[in-house]
């Protein structure tokens, strides 16, 4: 009884967290910012193929996966064009696969036991920083290049709590975009559930007292 009330509790809040939004393409990159984050300035992007953005995959310095997104190819404006990268790794240089990255150093300096991640654009990026991704898709070909990815992240400029990036990537993938919520949300989101769950036990123990 426990268990599957808690399992509801995560459910809904699973939902209310992320929720579908319509797909406009197979590739998209997305993220939102708060203002005081140095790589995103408080901006908040949706970008893909339709719009004149080339999406550039590379694989180096072990199993991660590096991408560029930008508009330079389509672009005649030199001064209004732009672009990002975005890095992934799993810890060890183990090969990227669906789940939860937590503790994310700024990639390629992590330790050999963390993840990496990077995001950086229009010519702003980060000496240190701390985050995490959740890869919900990965496909692999058998010569080892990429076939499908979607992956979301959350990246704290230098560690700070107030410089947040969220977003995330899709690459080829059928996995729909999501809406990632602020950090104080993610917060918000997981106290209440630590009190759900508290809550949970507690009355599985006054039962158990009462019998």
């Amino acid at each position: 009884m426990k268990s599957s009330r808690l399992t509801t509790v995560v459910g809904v809040a699973f939902c209310l967290c992320l929720f579908s939004l319509p797909a406009h393409a197979s590739t998209l990159f997305f993220y939102t910012s708060s203002p005081e984050s140095w790589v995103g300035h408080g901006e908040t992007v949706s970008v893909d193929p339709a719009l004149g953005f080339d999406f550039l995959v590379t694989r180096y310095f072990g199993n991660n996966l590096s991408f560029v997104i930008s508009d330079f190819s389509t672009n005649p404006d030199f001064q209004s064009r732009r672009s990002w990268s975005l890095d992934f790794a799993a810890p060890g240089n183990a090969d990227l696969l669906p789940g939860i990255y937590l503790g994310a150093e700024r990639f390629p300096f992590q330790n050999a036991g963390q993840p990496g991640l990077s995001f950086a654009g229009n010519g702003r990026g980060d000496n240190t920083l701390t985050g995490q991704f959740t890869v919900l898709d990965a496909q692999y070909l058998p010569t080892g290049g990429l076939l499908s990815f979607a992956a979301d992240f959350i990246q704290y400029d230098e560690g700070r709590q107030e410089a947040w990036n969220s977003g995330g990537i899709r690459y080829n993938s059928e996995v729909p975009t999501t809406a990632t919520p602020e950090p104080a949300a993610l917060t918000l989101l997981m106290t209440g559930l630590i009190v759900a769950r508290a809550r949970i036990v507690r009355t599985g123990r006054a039962r158990n007292i009462r019998r």
